[in-house]
C-alpha cells in the first residue's frame, strides 16, 4: 500500500498516526525527515492510479491558490480508484472569528482571559498570538509560512472541480481546524 504525507517537513505524519505509519514524506525541504524531496507546484514525482491514500496535514494553506488546484488535480491522478485523500487545515472563517474574540491576555496554551483585561472585558477564550499563528504559519523555519488561507467551502470546489467524491468535513483537531476527505470513484 502506498500512502503519501505531502507537506510533512519535519514533523511527518507518520510519527504521529499508526495509520499513516508507512506513509511517504514528501516536502521540498531536502532534510532527515523527508522521504522524497520535490516541489509539488512541479508536480508529484507518481505514476497515475499508483498511490492509495494521501494525507496533508497543515500543508495546504503553504501553497498559493493556483498551486492548490494544481495539487487537488495532481492528487487524483495519482490516486488508485477508491483511493482517498485526507486534508487537515485551518478553516479561514473559523480563524477570522476567533481572532476577533481572541486577546493578548490570554496566555498562549490557556481559555482563561483577564477580567481586568481593559481591551476584552475578560471575555476573551483565546490567545491572540495562537490565532495569529494559525492564519500566518509558526514561521519557525522556511516555507513556515502561509500563503493562502482557505474556507472548508473553497477547499470542497477545489475538490469536486478536481473530480473527488463522496467528500466530507469534519470539525478536528483543536477548535481552529477542519479534516476534509474525498474519494477519487
Amino acid at each position: 500500500m502506498l500512502s503519501l504525507d505531502i507537506g510533512g517537513g519535519p514533523n511527518p505524519f507518520k510519527n504521529r498516526s499508526e495509520e499513516w505509519k508507512d506513509s511517504l514524506n514528501i516536502d521540498i525541504q531536502n532534510i532527515t525527515e523527508v522521504d522524497v524531496v520535490c516541489d509539488v507546484s512541479k508536480g508529484l514525482p507518481f505514476l497515475d492510479n499508483t498511490v492509495d491514500k494521501i494525507i496533508t496535514c497543515h500543508f495546504i494553506e503553504h501553497i498559493g491558490f493556483k498551486e492548490q488546484n494544481f495539487l487537488f488535480n495532481e492528487c487524483y491522478r495519482v490516486l488508485k480508484n477508491e483511493g482517498f485523500i485526507l486534508i487537515i487545515m485551518p478553516e479561514f472563517d473559523i480563524c477570522i472569528k476567533e481572532y476577533l474574540r481572541s486577546c493578548f491576555c490570554v496566555s498562549y496554551n490557556s481559555s482563561i482571559s483577564d477580567p481586568k483585561c481593559n481591551i476584552c472585558n475578560g471575555k476573551a477564550s483565546i490567545s491572540r498570538q495562537r490565532v495569529k499563528e494559525y492564519i500566518y504559519g509558526n514561521q519557525c523555519y522556511p516555507y513556515d509560512y502561509h500563503l493562502n488561507m482557505m474556507t472548508s467551502e473553497e477547499a470542497l470546489i477545489k475538490m469536486i472541480n478536481s473530480g473527488f467524491k463522496n467528500i466530507k468535513v469534519e470539525p478536528g483537531g483543536g477548535p481552529l481546524v477542519v479534516h476534509i476527505t474525498g474519494y477519487k470513484l
